[in-house]
């Protein structure tokens, strides 16, 4: 049996060229290390879209044996 963790990350971004930074990058490198070193691996992504003043969320869900 699989147990699932899921995690949400808020992004700000650029409104108008939508990127995100090498800062932003690293918070998603260190989710996924940390999760990776508590044994889960990664399962899926996904960006949630939001307003220019919130940015978007990034939902990230990771998984292992029970």
């Amino acid at each position: 049996m699989i147990e699932y963790k899921s995690d949400i990350l808020k992004i700000p971004y650029k409104a108008f060229d939508e990127s995100i930074d090498e800062t932003q990058i690293s918070r998603i490198d260190a989710l996924a290390n940390q999760r990776a070193a508590e044994g889960w691996k990664l399962i899926t992504t996904a960006v949630v879209a939001g307003d220019d003043a919130n940015g978007c969320s990034i939902l990230v869900t990771f998984g292992k044996e029970k």
